[in-house]
């Protein structure tokens, strides 16, 4: 009982924890807010952002080479904690919430470490808002997916069969920390661009 009320209530937070991401989004930056959920640029922001960099210095004041160093070095090490912390939350300490933390501090530091238009050149790949759904859909299904088959809600599903490399454990239980680590990065990734935006230091 108390492993399906802890579950259920992880669910409902990484959902508010989404909703109120995307909220901050919004308050922040409104006509920028498919920008940085979609990781591109909008209609006619290309022009906006190219100009503003031109005629303002944005280079923060942290944007030392010791520092530049630094971050080059620990951002990857970083991300490679976090996803040692999600796959190994079965057995040993770690969950996917702290894990999506840590890797949210990461990309935090690359905003303060090199500026808002470098850092947003260094995570091209980075898309806060398919996370953030992608992270909610698994939740959902992982949690629902046993009542097709006459069990419970969040059952347990041992995945038999599969090599285990690395003493890993396979369960429904890391798929469901899967899903809330990427909600979480998602989450904190969208916040973080949202107030790193030059237009947001501005009126800061």
């Amino acid at each position: 009982i108390v492993s399906d009320f802890r579950a259920s209530d992880s669910l409902v937070e990484i959902t508010g924890f989404g909703v109120a991401a995307l909220g901050v989004l919004s308050l922040l930056t409104l006509p920028e807010a498919r920008e940085l959920l979609t990781g591109g640029r909008g209609r006619g922001a290309g022009t906006h952002d190219d100009a503003l960099s031109e005629t303002e210095d944005t280079t923060p004041r942290f944007a030392t080479p010791l520092t530049r160093i630094a971050a080059n070095v620990v951002f990857p090490f970083a991300l490679l904690i976090s996803i040692a912390h999600l796959l190994y939350s079965g057995d040993a300490p770690g969950d996917g919430f702290t894990a999506g933390v840590v890797g949210g501090l990461a990309i935090a530091m690359l905003y303060v470490v090199f500026g808002y238009y470098e850092a947003r050149q260094r995570l091209s790949w980075l898309r806060p808002g398919t996370l953030i759904g992608l992270g909610l859909l698994i939740a959902f299904v992982n949690a629902t997916l046993p009542l097709l088959f006459g069990r419970e809600f969040f059952a347990l599903t041992e995945f038999a069969g599969i090599n285990e490399p690395a003493e890993l454990h396979f369960a429904s239980t890391l798929v469901f920390e899967i899903a809330i680590y990427l909600t979480v990065l998602g989450g904190v990734s969208v916040i973080m661009e949202a107030i790193a935006h030059p237009k947001e230091v501005e009126s800061l």
